[in-house]
């Protein structure tokens, strides 16, 4: 889990943080503060991982509120104003999130956070069995075991699953980065579940009713995670 703190002067950014961070299982809000002051008192009582935190706000200022910290957490700066961007990244903020802030930036922002966790100590995320992908304006929880196969359709992925289809806005190799290693990327339009294969012929598998190719180029990639799985000799 990832301990959140958020400190914004605006009830309405306040909440909207909040409803974001409850979309995801993976992080966990200890607080929220109007006042920087307010948020040195909770970190001296909670563990805080991640603070989501506004710049312009009555008396300390989020920057020099930042620079105060002698260990501060890991930092994502939510803003109305983008001319502190700079100044921002100097002092090592993972991302600069300008208000409005859309779910999509918002998403991308804890991508970071986590690959900055993951660097620090690999153990802090376990393996897990899903993930939740944008679909309009929600996320929306997909198993792994579930899917069958993903089709890349442009600037979108159609996942298919045992009893249902879901859209998302992402690429192929973003959502292949996300998934486990039964996860193979077999033709530039196609990645499937090796767990799902009930047929190889030829240079295709047949998963459910669907027949899916193997790209050229990816023939001999794909050969070798077959031999190293021993579905082939």
């Amino acid at each position: 889990m990832i301990s959140c703190l958020i400190t914004d002067d605006e009830p309405i950014a306040l909440d909207i943080l909040e409803e974001y961070i409850g979309m995801f299982p993976q992080l966990k809000l200890v607080g929220r503060c109007q006042r920087a002051l307010k948020a040195f008192d909770v970190m001296q009582r909670e563990p805080v991982d991640l603070l989501f935190l506004d710049i312009k706000m009555p008396g300390l200022n989020g920057l020099d509120f930042l620079r105060s910290l002698k260990h501060p957490p890991l930092v994502v700066l939510t803003t109305a104003y983008a001319e502190h961007a700079l100044e921002g990244y100097e002092l090592d903020v993972v991302d600069y999130l300008l208000k409005p802030i859309p779910l999509e930036r918002f998403v991308q922002a804890v991508d970071k956070v986590q690959q900055r966790l993951v660097a620090r100590d690999p153990s802090k995320f376990q393996p897990k069995d899903h993930l939740f992908l944008k679909v309009e304006h929600r996320l929306v929880k997909v198993r792994f075991d579930e899917i069958l196969y993903v089709e890349g359709l442009k600037d979108y992925v159609k996942v298919i699953c045992k009893d249902r289809r879901v859209l998302s806005l992402m690429s192929m190799k973003k959502l292949l980065a996300q998934l486990p290693d039964q996860f193979v990327r077999v033709h530039r339009s196609y990645i499937l579940s090796l767990d799902q294969i009930e047929e190889i012929e030829g240079q295709a598998f047949k998963v459910g009713e669907k027949s899916i190719p193997i790209g050229m180029s990816y023939r001999e990639e794909v050969k070798e995670v077959l031999v190293r799985r021993r579905m082939i000799r």
